[in-house]
């Protein structure tokens, strides 16, 4: 066993780059997976963070695989004017699910959902939750 491999053990030092000094820095080796270093501790901040081996963007740890992209569900346009008059929207007034609303920014958009203080509305941008039967207060 090398003299690296020996300080890549749990619990033996190693250099890393310490997210929260922002340096090169001794870091305790905390945890290993698969043989590899993976959460340290380093020993001037007492900060617990991935291990880093090099400064992120330096380039030195570009034998790391890349990630896969990450898969999003695509966006659903959900038809939101079907034609039937809207309410202006107020935070005072109280909607029920499948009324049709006009927000001052984001325009039209159907009611999904309405609970106690709360309305899960489609726009043609995107859903959002709004408030309503909210009491002026006095």
């Amino acid at each position: 066993m090398t003299t690296t491999d020996m300080n890549e053990i749990v619990g033996g030092e190693i250099d890393s780059w310490c997210t929260r000094c922002k340096r090169m820095l001794n870091h305790t080796v905390v945890a290993k997976l698969d043989g590899k270093v993976r959460r340290v501790l380093c020993l001037t901040c007492d900060g617990q963070h991935a291990y880093a081996r090099a400064k992120p963007g330096s380039g030195a740890a570009a034998t790391a695989k890349p990630r896969a992209a990450r898969r999003t569900t695509p966006k659903v346009a959900v038809p939101v004017d079907d034609g039937r008059p809207a309410r202006p929207y107020t935070v005072s007034d109280a909607y029920k699910a499948e009324e049709m609303i006009h927000h001052p920014q984001y325009g039209r958009g159907r009611v999904v959902k309405a609970k106690k203080d709360k309305i899960d509305v489609t726009f043609a941008d995107g859903a959002k939750i709004l408030v309503h039967a909210r009491r002026p207060s006095a």
